[in-house]
């Protein structure tokens, strides 16, 4: 069974103090009330469903529709917005090892922003999804559909405020839990782990961050981040070791640099240092590591036409295996990402945008076949929308996947889809 991570995300890197309560979290048609409603209809290709070897690629066409609701409110000092988004996708063909030919998602989003005055505020935010598709989960846990009902939720909360006029202080809060429908209470079934004792999880990060105003166009950071993750499966998940062998705390300090080239340009880059406890751990070898810390982005921007985002996070992230021993199992994943991609206006009303994403990971522990092992990820994405007007559009677009892995039971693969549909609403 194969599991990889799929985000490319990166986290903010000490955002800077608002003076007014942001209100960008409302979508264009609530631009003259408070509510829209959306609806897209997608006709798709896909090659590689399954994500196996072209031997036994399993391809599909199918469907998807994605009906909307958003409510928010914009305001001096408080503004919010509520949404919900429901997916159902339909393949023609069964996918090998999943139930049905399709799948459902519901997605939950809130946004709140308090100033609280000109030198204080907040933010929180929280995405509540259950549902089977990878693409909606973000989860490590796979890139094909998941059966049953799949819960993730992403929580995060952000304190800025301005001490001085020099210096500024952001205090954050990420809170991510996983809990999935496969369970097996009495441990590994055939050799297999299920996905629920494997990834069940709840991550919590804490984040400090000091802005120090060294010129006006550069800011300097220093900062710490506290991380837990706590697998809450409590089943066997190789002989010997059960979910919770696997918890661990993580603390991080860095020193970075926010810089504004040009009213166009701006970058970010933080370095340092990760020390990683595994208090759970039964293996024998060391419980403790040490490994950099890089995060960094690049923004562009010329007015509406043209946007470019770019970046690169080494980290270290859950992992996606286990192995099979109790003597050395895996622990974690040492992780880069490098990132980037560019939108522009080819004409009036036509959007181009062109996304792609390497990365690569290389397994701690897991003994012979598993410790010191890597995977690489490659993604392409390039996609078409028309804007009619500000209620229809219409979009077309193409993802490549490639799947290379030096893990015997992890073959090579790659996936091409294709998709084209339109969006309405009002």
């Amino acid at each position: 069974m194969r599991k990889i991570a799929t985000s490319v995300g990166l986290l903010a890197m000490g955002a800077s103090v608002l003076h007014a309560a942001e209100s960008s979290t409302l979508n264009q048609l609530q631009k003259n009330k408070p509510w829209s409603i959306q609806a897209t209809l997608n006709g798709f290709y896909d090659d590689n469903v399954n994500t196996a070897p072209d031997a036994w690629a399993v391809e599909s066409a199918g469907f998807d529709v994605t009906p909307s609701l958003k409510f928010g409110l914009p305001g001096e000092q408080t503004s919010f917005n509520v949404g919900y988004d429901f997916t159902a996708r339909f393949y023609d063909k069964r996918i090998p090892g999943r139930d049905g030919h399709h799948s459902y998602t519901h997605t939950f989003d809130l946004d709140l922003a308090h100033t609280f005055s000109p030198r204080a505020n907040l933010s929180l935010s929280d995405s509540f999804v259950i549902g089977q598709e990878p693409d909606l989960l973000f989860d490590p846990a796979a890139i094909q559909r998941v059966p049953g009902d799949n819960l993730r939720n992403f929580a995060r909360a952000e304190f800025n405020i301005e001490a001085t006029d020099l210096l500024s202080f952001s205090l954050g809060y990420n809170n991510n839990y996983y809990d999935y429908h496969d369970e097996l209470p009495g441990g590994l079934f055939l050799g297999r782990a299920s996905y629920s004792g494997l990834y069940d999880r709840t991550e919590h990060l804490v984040r400090v961050d000091s802005n120090w105003k060294l010129s006006p166009s550069t800011i300097g950071i220093l900062g710490y981040n506290y991380s837990q993750t706590v697998y809450n499966g409590d089943e066997v998940i190789a002989p010997g070791v059960r979910s919770a062998d696997r918890n661990n705390r993580g603390h991080t300090v860095y020193v970075g640099a926010r810089h504004i080239f040009s009213p166009t340009l701006s970058a970010a880059l933080n370095v340092g240092a990760q020390y990683y406890s595994y208090y759970n751990y039964t293996g024998t070898d060391d419980d403790t590591q040490w490994s950099p810390f890089v995060q960094g982005s690049l923004t562009y921007a010329l007015q509406q036409r043209t946007t470019v985002d770019a970046g690169i996070r080494y980290s270290r992230e859950s992992a996606n295996e286990v192995g099979s021993t109790v003597v050395s199992y895996v622990k974690d994943m040492e992780y880069v990402t490098v990132y980037g991609a560019l939108k522009h206006e080819i004409i009036s009303k036509l959007i181009g945008t062109v996304s792609a994403s390497a990365a690569h990971a290389e397994y701690n522990g897991g003994g012979a076949g598993l410790d010191g092992e890597t995977f690489m990820l490659y993604r392409i994405g390039l996609d078409l929308a028309y804007n009619f007007n500000q209620y229809v559009s219409a979009h077309t677009g193409y993802n490549f996947d490639r799947w290379d892995s030096t893990v015997r039971m992890s073959p090579d693969f790659y996936r091409n889809r294709v998709y084209a549909g339109v969006t309405v609403g009002f």
